[in-house]
Order: structure tokens, then sequence, then C-alpha cells
């Protein structure tokens, strides 16, 4: 099977890693006679900094699409390229790329990492230019922009028709990741800057890293020259949850995205001796020869060393000899981690554990995850039975998988760690096992020296909710070409939904409710995003004033928005919750005798002559109050502003949150806003 030998907890800055947009809601935009309606008149394009794009994919076909829109200033640069297979070449639809090399300067601390979680392509051939040797580029761009492409699958697996959010955009890759998921920041800077140069309309930055203060992250100050411009930037939120205050690429100006489960599932079952068939994840595509024994591996460790080590599959504490031939239970902790050099020689796996039972790995040789339950069960069985056997079954595929969406155990979590009163993520996307395009030269996985190829193949991350929301912003573009970034992402995260296929609140991978610094406004809803009804709107300037407002000096402010002219007066001392129009709403220092209060103000963009009426749902012990609790527009356009105040009735737990929401609601539209409210005070805080 693939050739991941070890699985560890990281927490490095690494790259976040299609059923999904039928999952979502939104139609295909092309078919035999060309693009559909939905698709927007405006012509957008999609610039993604990734590890490449490999042009010769299926999903970068560019028939039916017009002329190259004559605003665009990008290229396609080859220099330095001899050999002609390997040219990067400019289309209708692929319309730049540009590659930044690694500097000798270039360092770890310095540095961002991709944010997905990979099968495992063991073998990488790297090009020195936008051409993608690894994948993750070329997964991400299909993503977001995929044309769509009838039977595409892995190894026959989650078959069906691949494409994008927006099939109708152009894409320009901006190779700013190297072999191994490296990102000099430097480079990264470089790209944002070119693409907002070129032209771009929405930016697909599915990497990162640990939160830093804004003035310190050189992917906060990119993507705010690039939405001073006009370009909405879409970030991945990391793969450090379930770890409160994990959240990065988390500055307000910033579309920060999580990632959710779809209602596909790629099970590879166990058939225990006693004819019980338990479920499992997993990528396996051969036919099984016949039922091994099975060990546990607390079971069988090496003299004198710890059981609890040996359960856990820990190299150097499993009895090697007693391993051969045999498939091997192992308990997988996300703290200890995994490696297949604790149990050389086995002929399968079966790994326990809910963190990660729902991502498909794929390992060199069969093994299956299951959740702690199944494990359980799988523990029990070879507790009473003297010659215990199992089976790890093919591959299959599950759809309409009930409940959908679930939280991703790895996507990372609020409380924002640098702006807490900012309510970060702002939404989720699917992220979990998602098929999309992939270079034909990079082998997903090599058995007996023999390489298995696929044009598509499945990752997970927050690499890959990214992009759905970036595809998502485009048709968005593409319909109100005159919104703002800031738009885009109110419109997309006020009619997010919290309910999963069941009707019920999504929830978190170990079953409990997941809340706003989880799924932050929901999960998109890209259709009902197109009619929001009101918006919330933001000006580069309102930024810079929350930046100032929030403890951020002169010094910090111009490093941000490169203007020398930028000045921050001291923040007023009992601004406990600095002021900007985010479309979430966060209250700190909350207490009975300090109430907070904020203004919003909202723009509509639906039918001229609406009304909409507040319903409150106020957080645990927390009495909220809104003037006016009516809106009533008269025109398109118009904006109109409410207050909002929050007061503790009861002492708050220092440093704990508390959440509700405020929706408005008009006959047609339903516009809301998570709200989020603590005790404790905010400060900067150095990271």
């Amino acid at each position: 099977m693939p050739n991941v030998v070890s699985v560890f907890p990281s927490k490095t800055i690494q790259l976040h890693t299609t059923r999904s947009w039928d999952f979502l809601g939104v139609a295909p935009q092309q078919n035999e006679m060309g693009f559909s309606e939905l698709a927007g008149s405006y012509d957008v394009i999609v610039g993604v900094v990734d590890t490449g794009l490999w042009p010769e994919s299926k999903s970068f076909d560019d028939t039916g699409l017009g002329p190259v829109p004559s605003r665009w200033k990008g290229l396609c640069n080859n220099t330095g390229i001899t050999n002609t297979s390997e040219l990067f070449t400019c289309t209708k639809k692929i319309v730049g790329g540009r590659a930044y090399p690694l500097s000798s300067s270039s360092s770890a601390s310095n540095s961002r990492s991709l944010l997905g979680i990979s099968t495992g392509s063991p073998i990488v051939q790297e090009f020195n230019n936008s051409r993608d040797g690894t994948g993750h580029g070329t997964h991400t761009s299909s993503t977001a922009t995929g044309v769509s492409v009838s039977g595409a699958s892995l190894f026959g697996l989650a078959e069906g028709t691949a494409r994008g959010g927006y099939s109708k955009a152009r894409v320009a890759m901006y190779k700013a990741c190297w072999n191994g998921g490296f990102c000099s920041e430097n480079s990264i800077m470089a790209a944002f800057d070119d693409a907002v140069h070129d032209g771009v309309d929405v930016l697909s930055v599915s990497l990162g890293g640990r939160p830093k203060q804004y003035d310190l992250d050189g992917i906060a100050i990119a993507a705010f020259h690039a939405v001073a411009k006009g370009v909405v930037v879409s970030c991945s939120a990391g793969n450090s949850g379930p770890d409160p205050k994990s959240v990065a690429n988390a500055a307000p100006w910033i579309l920060t995205v999580g990632a959710s489960s779809i209602d596909r599932k790629i099970e590879s079952a166990i058939l225990l001796g006693n004819n019980v068939t338990l479920p499992g994840t997993g990528l396996n595509i051969f036919d099984p020869k016949s039922s091994y024994s099975l060990v546990s591996a607390g079971n069988i460790a090496t003299n004198g060393s710890s059981k609890f080590y040996a359960s856990r599959c820990v190299a150097g504490y499993v009895d090697a000899a007693k391993v051969k031939g045999n498939i091997v239970y192992c308990i997988f902790d996300p703290d200890v981690g995994f490696s297949l050099a604790a149990v050389p020689n086995a002929t399968g796996v079966i790994l326990s554990g809910d963190f990660y039972a729902e991502i498909l790995f794929a390992f060199t040789i069969p093994t299956t995850l299951v959740h702690e339950s199944v494990g359980k069960q799988i523990e029990s069985y070879i507790s009473s039975t003297k010659n215990p056997t199992a089976t790890i079954l093919k591959s299959t595929t599950l759809s309409n998988v009930t409940p959908a969406p679930v939280v991703a155990s790895f996507s990372s979590r609020g409380p924002n760690a640098v702006s807490p009163d900012i309510v970060k993520p702002d939404v989720t996307a699917p992220g979990l096992n998602i098929l999309a395009a992939w270079p034909d030269n990079s082998p997903i996985f090599v058995l007996n020296n023999i390489s298995y190829f696929s044009s598509y193949n499945i990752e997970s991350g927050t690499s890959m909710s990214c992009p759905h929301v970036s595809g998502a912003a485009a048709l968005l573009k593409s319909v109100h070409p005159d919104w703002s970034p800031a738009a885009i992402r109110s419109a997309l995260m006020t009619t997010a939904t919290i309910l999963d296929n069941t009707n019920s609140p999504i929830s978190d991978f170990n079953k409990s409710t997941s809340g706003p610094f989880d799924t932050g406004a929901g999960e998109i809803n890209p259709a009902k995003a197109l009619d929001p009804g009101l918006v919330y709107d933001i000006t580069p300037q309102d930024y810079i004033s929350y930046l100032c407002e929030s403890g951020y000096n002169t010094t910090q402010v111009r490093l941000i928005s490169s203007d020398p002219n930028t000045s921050c007066k001291p923040p007023k001392s009992n601004a406990t919750t600095p002021f900007l129009n985010y479309p979430s709403i966060g209250f700190m220092g909350l207490t009975t005798t300090s109430p907070q209060s904020t203004e919003r103000i909202v723009t509509n963009v639906g039918a001229p002559k609406s009304v909409y009426t507040a319903e409150i749902t106020a957080p645990s012990s927390t009495s909220i109050v809104v003037e006016p609790s009516s809106l009533e527009f008269s025109s398109t356009g118009q904006k109109l502003s409410y207050t909002i105040t929050a007061t503790a009735k009861n002492s708050l737990p220092v440093s704990m949150w508390s959440f509700g929401s405020i929706t408005w609601i008009a006959s047609s539209h339903t516009v809301r806003s998570p709200i989020a409210v603590t005790s404790a005070t905010k400060k900067i805080i150095s990271l």
C-alpha cells in the first residue's frame, strides 16, 4: 500500500491537504452545451499559492472558454527550462505560472508549510517552473477551479464527476512551495505581490504556520495588501486541531477556513474470525488473499519494555518475531504517533483511535483505521479467542453517510490567539478525503517496486477545505464583481449552515456539538451566499483603525499597511472590545457590572424594500439586547446600523467562552452571525 511509513503529530507549519460540491449544493456550471447561467458574467481569475500545477490534467481543459481578459498581466515563466516536456504552457484556462525558488537564506524559522494530510506520494520529481511534482497544488487548484471530468476516481474509489467550485474561472499558479512542503515566507510574499499585480480576483492559500502577531506574520501582511487592492484572500485554518487557540491565518482581513467531512466514506472493513464485520477507513485496493492471525501489540511487548508504548506500536517496544505474518492491532495515539517500523513484516495493521479514524491514509501494507468503540470490540474478540484471526477487506465507497458534515479532528480551533474578539475560523468546508486532480507522474504509492499512478487522488486537510471556499468566492465574484472581499466573506458567513444532513447541529469528530471556535459561522452554502440579503462591509482603513484600537502602535501598523502616513493614537482605556464591522461578534471583559456594547452596519444587497427582524439566541448566563430590533430598508445599497449589548447575568468563569447568535430575518432571507462572550480581557500577546 502507499508509502506512509510513519504518522506523527506536527506542530510545524505545513501545507494544509468530488462529491463535495454536490454536498455543498453547488450545481455544475457546465455540460455538453458549455457553461450554464449560474456562472456569472464577470471573468474571474483565481491565483493559487502552492507547489505548482500539472497543466496536462483534464481538470484544466480550456474547451469552451473565451479569450483571456485583457486586464490580465500574468505570464507563464519557463526561465531555465530546457526540456520541452517540462514546459509550463499557458492556455485559456491556465493563464499564469510563476515560480519562486528557495534561496540560500530560507530557514525553517522563516517559513510556512503546506496544510495537507497526504495519502502518501512516495516519489517526488521537482521542477524549476510552475509544474507540480508533489501533487498538492494540482489538487487544490482543481478543487477551486477544475472543469467537469467524468469517471474520475482513485483506483475505482469515490468514482464520479470531479469538478471545481467555479469551473469557468481561470487559474494562475504561484509556486512558492517545494519538495517536502517547504515554503519560504519571502517567496510567499513575492507570490502575493505578483498575483495582485497580475490581476487575480481571488487568492487561494493552503499553507500556514503557528499564530503570530500580524506585524510579524508575512502571510498576514501580504494578505492585507491584496485585500486592500480588492482581492479575496482565502486561507486554511491549519491542521493543529483540536487544540484550542491553534487557528492560523486568523487576521481579520483573511477568510479563514476550517475543515469538515462530506457524506461519503472510503471503508476498509475488518472481517473477524467469528464472522463479525466491523467498519474501518483505509486505502486497500487489492483483494485479500486470506485471513491472518490477529495479535494485539500490547500483548507482544519486548522483554522489559513498556506495554503502554508497545500497545501504541512505538518502534523498539514490540517483539518483531511475534509480529511476522500477523495482522497487528495498535492504539493510534495522536500524542505518540505510529510507525510501521514497530511492526516489521506484519501482514496488516488495525489502528484504533477516534482522532484519525475517518482520515484516509495509505500505508505500505493493508491498514485500516477504526473508532475506539470498534477497537474495544476487537480487543474483546482477541481476549476471548484462543486463535483470533482477521481479514482486512478491499476498500469500498459509501455514499449518503450520516451525519455530515462533521468537524474534522485535525481542523485548527479558536479562539483566535492574536485577536480573541475576532471569532475564527470564519467558516468550514469539505476537507476530509477529498478527490481532486493529481500529477500523472507522481505515484500514489509503490508496492514491490511497482509504482501505482492515478490522475486523481484523495487528500485531507484544511488545504483541501480552503480551495472549496476559494471556488465559492470566485463564483460570488463572477455574479457580484463590485463586491469587496469583506462583502464576499460576509455573504459566505451569514448564509452558512450550522445543521448537518440529519437536521441536527453539526457535531465535532468526538460526537460533541460543535461551536463557533470549531466551525466559525458554519458550513458554507455557496448557492445561498449568492443572495445573502445583507452584508457586513469593511474597508482597508477600518482594519487599520481596528489594529490601532487593539493596541498595535504606529510602527507595527505601518509594517502591515506599508503606508508611511499611517498613525495610531493610544487606544481608549475602556475599549475592551475594539470595533470592527465583522460578520461575527465577540465580546470580552464581560461582567455583571460591566456590560459591553458594539455597533454593526449592514448593507442591503437584496430587494429595495425589505424589513428584517432580529432573533437572538443568547449565550449562557448572558443577556443580549439589540437596538433597534427591526431594520427597514427602502433601497438596495442602503446602510443601517444596530447596537448590540451583552451583560453577564452571573459571574462568567475566567477565560471561558459562551456562544449564541443574532439572526436578522426577512421574508426571503436569514442573516446569521455567531456571538462569543467571555469575561477575559483582551491583550496583545507575544507568540
